[in-house]
């Protein structure tokens, strides 16, 4: 259920995005788009939904159990997600680097839904990963680190819906003040 209603959270940001900025921004900013629905559809388990090995996987591409068409095709999903991430982070890296001391408001939005992708992902399968560095995780931790993970996906989406809100009146509030 839980991470039904992130990949829903992430579909609901395409539509705000897609209703509020139209085609001006999906021309310019395609590729943040994509990379929303590609979480929504990573939510939904399709990176191993319709493959013997899940795409993410660092065997899939020369695995033998992996059937050749399943190959080009996550090969290509893999080509698209790696196109996105090359164009994240040319375009912005930079300018969200330079305003981590004097943030905007849709730059905290950004922040917070990036911390939240690192943290989840660092707890996800958490005894497994100190395991390998001599670690041992208390049981509390143990049992309950997926269902921490689950709720902080949530947040999420949320926080890339007020990145985007709050650019949107950023946006507004200088072409305001530009007409004036």
């Amino acid at each position: 259920v839980v991470e039904t209603l992130s990949a829903l959270g992430y579909l609901a940001v395409v539509a705000y995005v897609l209703v509020t900025f139209q085609n001006r921004y999906l021309a310019k900013y395609h590729y943040l788009i994509i990379l929303l629905l590609m979480f929504a559809m990573r939510e939904l388990d399709f990176d191993k939904r319709f493959t013997e090995l899940g795409i993410l996987k660092s065997k899939f591409l020369v695995s033998e159990q992996v059937p050749l068409m399943q190959k080009i095709i996550g090969g290509m999903v893999l080509l698209l997600l790696v196109y996105v991430v090359a164009l994240v982070i040319y375009k912005h890296f930079k300018p969200l680097l330079m305003q981590v001391f004097h943030p905007k408001a849709h730059t905290i939005g950004i922040y917070l839904g990036m911390f939240s992708i690192v943290f989840s992902k660092s707890l996800d399968g958490l005894q497994r990963k100190l395991q390998g560095f001599g670690f041992e995780v208390d049981n509390w931790l143990t049992q309950n680190a997926s269902l921490i993970e689950e709720a902080v996906e949530l947040f999420i989406p949320l926080f890339f819906f007020l990145a985007f809100w709050f650019y949107k009146r950023e946006t507004a509030n200088v072409s305001t003040s530009r007409h004036r």
